[in-house]
């Protein structure tokens, strides 16, 4: 507006105890209308001491974005104006400003370190670059040692990005308890997801669990009996190179993405067709009729014949005939894992996240889990009166014994599976029969 109206203020240094401000310059030489309405309106959109600090609160605790804490403080005060570039300034001013990324990993190995400090069972290992950037860090709090002692029969892991601002990915791996829950048992970050970085990330869950290195290889430690990924044939080369005779699964989900994302434009209309087929033989329950149907596709669908024989030979990650025969605890995808990442990536709000607080994130996801199980043996031990039920009636001494041995939620799947067999109606049939039972 090029307004020459102006105030000159000074505060002298030299005989002003008191530090008075003295007016020294008034010019009253406006080039535009006065309008107190203007004044008025400055003053409303003015917050107050208590709406400051609930912003401070929200920005820095809550993690809240500007369209949400506008909300919450408009219903909190209704007569009060916000003005959305003063909101948006008030919650810059408490955001954490762009930091080096290996300030803020020096601070998450520090305070990790100070856990390790009070409690030597706490296992964590890092890797700097020649720069002292981090690249990777692994760690495993003691209650997380102990879940792995105790539920490694199957291991789920996973990795994602967009959890904090360095893009670092996060590895995460899930196990499932007495009362078929699903337990986070350990952690890493790592800069990228080359074969490198996973055979690191799965040695360290062999270190944390007892093992010990010597030389390239590493002696001891607690090996999965299934794990199950997403079929990334990084993590497969690392398994195949760290889990020695461990059960590698892939997950029929991302199996299934992947023949959308690769197969859906070369098959076209006869993608769908194709699928059905596909998953008919997937879900054959003898090996002998999985190699026949499979087969049958190889030869139909020439066009795409060089990606199914990649599939097929990887049978034995995915084809119900070979899973089946192992212990999965009923595992067939990594959803447990995606379904924890999502629940992460809802309580970050958004990718702008440092280090420290992804930790804290991961750590509120833990005691959670902790919570949920201390009320599931809460309720286990309430004395109850249970309605008379076929496995009680007629299998007495089966019912006793899964009663003695099993939680409660996996004594309730016993029961149904005891309650449906009286259903059954069993004949016996010759081996020569048995695929006209799976074509139907």
């Amino acid at each position: 507006m090029d307004c020459k109206a102006h105030v000159n203020l000074s505060r002298p240094e030299k005989d002003n105890d008191n530090q008075y401000v003295f007016v020294t310059t008034i010019s009253n030489d406006h080039c535009h209308e006065l309008n107190c309405q203007l004044v008025n309106y400055e003053n409303e959109v003015i917050m107050s001491e208590e709406m400051l600090k609930d912003i401070e609160f929200l920005t820095k605790h809550v993690h809240l974005s500007t369209t949400q804490q506008r909300i919450y403080l408009e219903e909190k005060y209704p007569k009060q104006k916000i003005r959305s570039d003063i909101l948006r300034n008030e919650i810059q001013k408490h955001r954490p400003s762009a930091k080096d990324l290996s300030n803020d990993a020096s601070k998450l190995y520090e305070y990790l370190i100070k856990l390790k400090e009070n409690d030597i069972r706490w296992q964590i290992f890092v890797d700097f670059d020649e720069t002292k950037v981090l690249r990777r860090l692994f760690w495993m709090s003691p209650n997380q040692i102990e879940l792995w002692t105790q539920y490694h029969d199957v291991i789920i892991n996973d990795i994602t990005y967009k959890t904090n601002r360095y893009n670092m990915a996060l590895s995460l791996f899930v196990a499932i308890d007495n009362h078929n829950c699903s337990r986070l048992i350990c952690q890493a970050l790592v800069d990228d997801e080359t074969t490198e970085s996973h055979i690191w990330i799965l040695e360290c869950t062999l270190l944390a669990t007892g093992g010990k290195r010597q030389n390239e290889n590493i002696n001891g430690g607690l090996i999965p009996l299934v794990f199950m990924t997403d079929s990334d044939p990084a993590v497969d080369a690392a398994c195949i190179r760290v889990y020695k005779g461990c059960y590698a699964m892939h997950c029929v989900y991302h199996i299934n993405q992947n023949l959308h994302k690769n197969l859906s434009g070369p098959l076209g209309e006869n993608y769908s067709q194709f699928l059905s087929e596909f998953y008919n033989a997937r879900n054959s329950l003898s090996q002998e009729r999985f190699e026949h149907l499979f087969l049958e596709l190889i030869e139909k669908y020439k066009q795409i014949s060089n990606y199914l024989n990649k599939l097929y030979n990887s049978k034995t990650y995915w084809a119900f005939c070979y899973t089946s025969t192992i212990f999965t605890a009923a595992t067939q995808t990594t959803s447990r894992v995606e379904g924890l990442n999502a629940v992460l990536k809802k309580e970050l709000i958004n990718s702008n996240t440092s280090l420290i607080h992804l930790n804290k994130t991961i750590n509120r996801r833990h005691q959670e889990e902790e919570r949920q199980k201390e009320y599931s043996f809460w309720k286990s031990v309430i004395p109850c009166i249970i309605n008379l039920q076929t496995a009680n009636f007629l299998f007495p001494a089966v019912e006793a014994i899964i009663k003695n041995y099993l939680t409660d939620s996996l004594y309730n799947l016993q029961v149904q599976e005891i309650n449906q067999s009286v259903y059954y109606r069993c004949e016996q049939f010759e081996l020569n029969q048995f695929n006209m039972f799976e074509q139907v």
